[in-house]
């Protein structure tokens, strides 16, 4: 998919509250040659910390609860956050 379709569609993502997939487009769009510009770089961040505050908040209602998986529901959502962590770290290292 081209630069302009993949921004596009993080856009749209991004409206639809679907920060995975805005993720993915932005994660595609940072890993091209051209040097981002302010509304990609933006674009990037907004993906990635919507994805990570979903994470979050998600993380803060299963601690909330006492039941019998809770230890490992957190333990779930935890990896999920080391692993969108170390995408968007990876891609600041090698991208930006």
């Amino acid at each position: 998919m081209d630069r302009n379709s993949l921004v596009c569609n993080a856009r749209l993502a991004e409206q639809a509250g679907r920060f995975d997939h805005m993720c993915s487009c932005m994660n595609d769009v940072a890993r091209q040659p051209q040097k981002l510009t302010a509304e990609e770089l933006n674009l990037l961040f907004v993906a990635y910390k919507g994805s990570v505050d979903f994470q979050r908040a998600s993380w803060r209602v299963i601690a909330s609860k006492n039941y019998e998986h809770q230890d490992e529901d957190k333990m779930k959502i935890e990896n999920e956050l080391l692993r969108i962590c170390d995408e968007i770290f990876s891609i600041i290292n090698e991208s930006l």
